[in-house]
């Protein structure tokens, strides 16, 4: 069995399981200021509100 990663310094890490419903969600938090990034694939990918971290989208 493999270690469990560390998160790099200054991020933030939660997890959260509801193991009757079998669902759950995991957060990762970065430090404040840090840029962010994502890759939407796929025709349905059910993604939200993806289009505010665009360079050309106001905040």
């Amino acid at each position: 069995m493999s270690e469990p990663l560390s998160p790099p310094e200054g991020f933030a890490i939660g997890h959260w399981t509801d193991e009757r419903a079998e669902t759950g969600c995991t957060v990762i938090l970065p430090p404040a200021g840090s840029a962010c990034g994502v890759d939407v694939r796929g025709g349905g990918p059910g993604s939200r509100e993806t289009e505010i971290i665009s360079p050309l989208a106001n905040a």
